[in-house]
């Protein structure tokens, strides 16, 4: 069981699908992997090498999953009623992500001249006695 998994996870991090969606049987094989190593990671010995390889190999999975097109629920539902499915990107997530426009500020009423030159008198002066 331990060697499918390695060599699902193995053929799916090395996938290039980075520039499309995965499809549903491959989102299933990798969220089957994800949920094997999340199950491995919350229920290991919190030091042990095996639960800490399962946490990173788990978060390195999500990040897979995520970054090609799944999400875990509905950004306004709790995360514990949460499942896997595509992503859902609009018109208006899209606009929204755009940088917003600079707006640009009226010009200052002073000069913009060295601070010590706005001064009437110059801060040190020296006075000649007769």
């Amino acid at each position: 069981m331990r060697r499918l998994f390695a060599c699902i996870l193995i053929a799916a991090v090395s996938a290039p699908s980075l520039a499309q969606a995965l499809s549903e049987k491959e989102a299933s094989d990798l969220l089957t992997v994800t949920d094997y190593l999340n199950g491995e990671c919350r229920n290991g010995i919190g030091d042990d090498q095996k639960t800490l390889k399962a946490c990173n190999m788990r978060d390195v999975m999500f990040t897979h999953v995520k970054n090609n097109g799944w999400c875990y629920g509905a950004p306004t539902a709790p995360t514990a009623k949460g499942k896997w499915q595509p992503c859902k990107t609009t018109a208006k997530k899209i606009s929204q992500a755009k940088a917003p426009s600079r707006q640009v500020k009226p010009p200052s009423r002073q000069a913009k001249t060295p601070r010590l030159a706005r001064r009437a008198t110059p801060r040190h002066v020296t006075y000649k006695h007769a």
